[in-house]
Parts: C-alpha cells; structure tokens; sequence
C-alpha cells in the first residue's frame, strides 16, 4: 500500500498554536502500520525550531481499516508583528515492522508555512497631568515630547512620520512646525518626537497645535486620537519704574509702572495700587491727610506698555518739610509680584517735597491746566477721520512739532454753518467757510485754474491746492490739501474728512468734543476720568501759548471768559488757536469745560504769576453729581516777590460765604495789587495781577438752591489761560 501526505503545502495562522498534517494510504490494510512523522527545520532554515514552532518526530499507527490520519504539531505564538511567512518541512517514514506492508507514495514530504497574523496597534503616551492623549507643556520648557506606543515587538524596523499643525498657536511665533521622522525600531516599545517651543517674552493666552501621526511606508492604522499640544504661557508682567518726587502744590502725584523692556502683551492684565505707610519710613505722610489712601483698581490694556494711576496730594500750606508714603502695587494675574516681594517694603516711595518758608522762596504757581486730547493714531497707510456726531469741535496739530494746526468748529445742528480751517508756516491760512467758501491768507493763486471732469483745480504758492468739486453747476465738495505736509481735508454738506499720512506727519494728537462739552476719545469712548489723562500730559502742555500771543478779551463771547454754564459747578474754557500775530478775524477756540470729581481740587486757571482752583463736593444725593465747594486763588503781588493765598468757602451750615487770606478769616483784604472782599453773605469778589499786567477778576457767588449748597463763579476780565 501506498501512504502520502494529503497536500504538500499546509499553511496555518501563528496564533492557532498547532498545526495538524495528515497522511493518506491509498488502501486499506490487513494489519495496522507504524510510522515516524518529524516536523524539522529546512535547509537552510526558515521557520526556527524553539522560536516558531517544535521540531519533533511523532510515532503514529495508521489503522488497518483507516484511510487518513492527522498528526499534531506545535506552533510558537511569539507576539513580534510583521513577520514575514515562515515554512517548516514534515517527513515520514515506515518503521522497520511495517515496511513489507507499505511504502512512500508521491507526497512523502510536506511543508507547513506559518502565517503572521499579529496585529499591531499604535498608541498615544497617556499624559498623567491629564489622563488624556493630550500635552501640555510651559512656554518657557522650550521644547514638548509626544510619545508614540505599540502593544508588541516587530520582526522590522517602520518610518513614523510626526506632522504639528497650527490650531491657535502660530509657527514659528509660538512653535516650529517641522514634521519629524522617526524609525520606531523593532524591539523598542516607545518613540518621543521632540517639537521646538518659541518662548517669545510675551504675555498672552494659551495656545494649542496638533500633532498628526502616520505610518507612510506600511499599511498600519494610525493611532486612533490626534494629540494636541497645549502650550501654558507663563510669561508674567515684570514692572519697573522708578520713586517719583512731587512737590505738594502740583496736588497729584502720577504714579506709573511698565512693563520690563523686551515684554509685550497680547491679554489684559488687572493691577492694584494701594497707597499705604509702612514702618521704618521716615517723615511718613499721614494717610488721607497728606495724601488720598484709596486703593486703585486699573487694566494694563493689550498692546500696552505703561499703566499710570494719578494720586491726589493734599495742598495744606503748611511747611513741614518733604514726606514720604508707598504705594503697593499688586495684581492676580498669574502669582505677579512687584519688587522683592516683602510686605513690609515699599513697592514704589512716593516723596512730596514741601516748598521752603514763605519769606525764602520764589512765587511760583504753575500747575498745567490738564485736558483730555483727541489722539488721532500713527500707522503706515493714509487713514482718514471723520468729524461729525462725537466730534462737533476739534484741535487737531502733530504730537511732536509745530508744521500746522487744523481747527473745525460745527457747533450748530447744520454743518454749512461750522468752519474748518488749516494753518502752516507758520502764517499761512485756508479755510472753508459756510456754504463751501474757501477763503485765504498769505498764499498766491497760480493760473490757470484746471479743469478735470467734475472738478475745478486750483493751485496756490506755498504748496497749497483747493479742488472744488460741482455736480449740475451746484458745488457740492471742497478739498483744500497740502502733499508736502501728507494731510488733505475734505468738506461737503454731511462731513468733515482729514485724510493724514502718517509717513509724513507723524501721529497727530488733537482735542475733540461735542455741543455739550463733553470729550471723547479716538475710539469714541467718553473721557471722564483724570486717571486717563497721564498719557496726554505733554500734549496738554504742548498747546500752552506764549504769554505774547495769548488773546485777552474784554469781550462776552461764548466760552471767551470762564465761568460757570450752570450753577452745578461746571466751568467753560476756551483754547485759542495759535496764530503768528495776536489778533485775527479768522480766530478759532475750543470750547471745553470741566465737570469734577468730589472730594477733588482741579486747576481752573493758571500762568507763572496767578493759578485759581476749585474744590467739588457731592450735592446732598450723590447721584445728582458735584458741586464746587470752595474756591482758591494764589496770586504774585505787584511787588513780584510775595504770593498771597486767597480762600473763598460755602460754610455748610449758613450756607454763607467766608474769605481767607493767607490762611486768616477776614471780610476785606487789600495790598499791593491784590484786593478780596465779601460783598454780602453770598458774594464774594477777588482781584489779582497776572503776568500781563491785566488784573484777573473774580466774582463768586454762594447760592442755596432747592436746600442745596452750591457755589458759582465768573471771571470778569483778565483771563490768561494756558
């Protein structure tokens, strides 16, 4: 008989662990018959013996009366992926007993093929901090890991490529979105990509990417989650800023800290001022005697460097020497600290140097009358402003130069009767008037005048074009430019444009308000608190006029004089435009007026020679406002050489007036050129010199209205703003 494999080529998956061969006689027998069957290696080896399966020889019987028989094998699960196939021989042979009875038929050998059917799966590092497949990482690490997993060993080395892609953060502000590829070798159970982190010195949100994971050469599914990468900004604000000195007459203290050169925010950040003492302090000011002790809440806004506060300083006379208080500066932001950090330290010294005795030192009583300005921003491309609605009066001139000043005045609810005007070197003077006139002075015509389409163009000396613009015969535009300066200014029955072109002019700073006075930011907000104003201090200053080019009026004009527009303590000021003579029919002024804060002196008037100032308390219901309460005037004698304090009050319980002078109550005072005197119980008139030889006079009146004590005031003659 004859016995052979039933096939010569058995394949079988690694995981089912056996593998079963069977032999075939082509008869049946009389008698059983004995056989070895041996599973080996081949030659030279494929499949290994111990590694992927067991190399044995079996002995079987193959039953007389059966045809088939199936011999087991073993197979070697090893857990390493992407094997390739691997074969191992089977042989048989009769044993000695058996072998008159059969021999080998045509399949004597076989070849058994294990088939690799490990599945491999990829897997993201789980990040403890999170439990997740996500990272986070500070700023500051300047570089992340993402880790990449598999669950078993592999017969070969696979490329994994790693690709970061931008979410919210940025490449390569915020990181370096290079992918990265890695040979995840055969026998390692884990891979880090390593991505570059930008520690860019500035403050902001956090920010994510995602990093991406593919196999490029093999087909092996990627990892099912994408991580994405949280980068923590821990960036947080260094404030410098030195001790700053006042002396106590200014009656504040501006108070400023910025951030450390090299830093920048994209977030804003909230910052608390809190005036206070500390021990080991010498000449310590008295809170809310010397100084105001309330705490400031302020925002550090994005794009900003700076954050100011303004404290007030208590102006008492009294000479006692400089004093000292601090100021802690705090916030919540991100565990800031300011300065060393110990609490029993100053975060910035505040010092008020007390003038000397009143026979040693000179009469000086400048404090810059502060004004909210108009600021018109720089940027590289022309921008144009439209002045209408918030913006019913305007100065606008460079911040940092005298090349021209723009003026318009559109006071009435029909623009055709407002004005706006442009003045430069320093005398030349366009200006369009109601009704689209433009009118001139110190510039030539240069004809012929031009025609295109529409438009009539003319052209003057001094680099100065006016294009008027008809529709139907009826002129309906007036465009007056000067290119040299990079600024155009278009007018027609609805708007003002200035059109500027910071190349060339710089940033333009300006004041702009509307028909109630009140005034208004460049980005239309109201501005109503001083603490915003530290910003345009050296605007303010810039507008202050020589003494010989100040207009002085003996006129009534509107706003021409100062004086209360209600009996609620709101005073009207003008600001004259500078012209190069004194006296000109084109004059223009902006009229503003200031509104208070109680519990608050501001600064009313003031030159080198005479400064008047008002005290605001709120009325009786709180909610109505303030009101002036007391007035101070401090004045140069005509001897030059003294200055005498004038006080006029409202007694809160009479309701009266009273007069001080020099800190001593009286009815009348008069020397050397100032004179202060109580007309009744409810007026009082004061007279004082000025840098002008125009004496200031003042009359002050004590009111009661409806049970509510308030005072209102008018200047007279002799008003010497700067």
């Amino acid at each position: 008989v004859q016995i052979s494999f039933g096939t010569d080529d058995v394949r079988v998956n690694e995981d089912n662990g056996i593998v079963f061969v069977c032999l075939v006689k082509d008869r049946q027998t009389l008698r059983d018959i004995r056989l070895n069957v041996t599973a080996r290696e081949l030659n030279p080896p494929d499949a290994r013996s111990s590694l992927d399966f067991e190399e044995e020889t079996i002995t079987i019987v193959f039953p007389s009366g059966e045809r088939r028989i199936c011999v087991q094998f073993n197979i070697i699960d090893d857990r390493i992926a992407l094997e390739y196939n691997e074969t191992f021989n089977v042989s048989f042979n009769v044993l000695q007993d058996s072998s008159r009875d059969a021999i080998p038929g045509q399949r004597a050998m076989a070849n058994v093929t294990i088939i690799d059917n490990d599945i491999i799966s990829l897997e993201n590092v789980i990040n403890p901090s999170t439990d997740t497949e996500d990272i986070e990482v500070k700023e500051d690490n300047g570089t992340v890991y993402v880790c990449l997993s598999k669950n078993q060993s592999t017969a070969i080395d696979f490329l994994v490529r790693f690709t970061p892609t931008p979410a919210d953060a940025i490449s390569p502000d915020d990181f370096i979105a290079d992918p990265k590829f890695l040979l995840f070798r055969r026998n390692a159970e884990t891979i880090c990509a390593t991505f570059d982190i930008t520690d860019d010195n500035v403050i902001e949100g956090n920010e994510t990417f995602v990093v991406l994971i593919d196999i490029p050469d093999l087909d092996i599914p990627p990892p099912p989650v994408n991580p994405t990468v949280t980068i923590i900004d821990d960036d947080y604000p260094i404030f410098v800023d030195g001790n700053p000195t006042v002396p106590e007459e200014n009656g504040t203290v501006r108070v400023c800290v910025r951030l450390q050169d090299g830093i920048t925010t994209d977030v804003d950040i909230p910052v608390t001022f809190n005036p206070s003492l500390k021990n080991g302090i010498s000449n310590a000011a008295e809170p809310n005697t010397d100084f105001n002790a309330t705490s400031q809440n302020v925002i550090l806004r994005a794009g900003e460097t700076e954050v100011c506060i303004y404290i007030a300083i208590v102006v008492d006379g009294i000479p006692e020497g400089d004093e000292q208080f601090c100021v802690d500066v705090s916030s919540d932001f991100r565990g800031f600290q300011f300065g060393d950090g110990n609490p029993s330290t100053c975060d910035l010294c505040v010092t008020i140097t007390d003038p000397p005795d009143e026979d040693e030192r000179e009469c000086l009583v400048t404090s810059p009358l502060r004004v909210s300005p108009y600021h018109l921003p720089g940027a590289t491309n022309p921008v144009m402003y439209a002045f209408r609605g918030i913006c019913e009066h305007m100065l606008a001139r460079p911040c940092e130069g005298n090349s021209f000043v723009i003026v318009g005045d559109f006071l009435m609810e029909d623009l055709s009767t407002g004005r706006v005007g442009l003045q430069y070197q320093p005398d030349v003077i366009v200006i369009i008037d109601e009704d689209l006139q433009v009118m001139t002075e110190n510039v030539v015509l240069i004809p012929p005048i031009r025609i295109d389409g529409d438009d009539e163009i003319t052209e003057y000396t001094n680099g100065l074009t006016v294009t008027r613009t008809n529709s139907s015969g009826t002129l309906i535009r007036v465009t007056i430019s000067v290119p040299a300066l990079g600024i155009r200014i278009e007018r027609d029955n609805d708007r003002i444009g200035l059109f500027v072109n910071p190349e060339i002019t710089g940033e333009l700073c300006g004041l702009c308000g509307n028909a109630s006075g009140i005034l208004v930011s460049s980005d239309g907000m109201i501005v109503n608190d001083l603490a915003d104003q530290y910003q345009i201090d050296r605007f303010a200053d810039s507008w202050q006029r020589e003494p010989r080019y100040q207009i002085l009026r003996e006129d009534r004009r509107d706003c021409a004089v100062s004086g209360n527009d209600t009996v609620i303590g709101d005073p009207l000021f003008e600001a004259d435009l500078w012209f190069a003579n004194e006296t000109r029919e084109f004059s223009y002024s902006l009229c503003y007026e200031i509104h208070g804060r109680s519990n608050r002196h501001f600064n009313l008037i003031s030159d080198t020679c005479v400064s008047v100032n008002a005290y605001y308390t709120a009325m009786n219901d709180p909610i109505n406002g303030n009101i002036i309460s007391a007035f101070g005037i401090r004045a140069v004698d005509n001897s030059g050489s003294s200055c005498t304090d004038i006080e006029v009050i409202q007694n809160q319980t009479t309701g009266y007036c009273e007069l001080r002078v020099d800190g001593v109550q009286t009815s009348a005072y008069s020397m050397n050129g100032i004179s202060a005197s109580l007309r009744s119980f409810y007026k009082a008139r004061v007279s004082v010199p000025n840098c002008e030889q125009l004496p200031l006079v003042m009359w002050i009146k004590c009111r009661n209205i409806q049970d509510q004590f308030m005072m209102s005031f008018d200047v007279k003659r002799g008003v010497n703003l700067r």
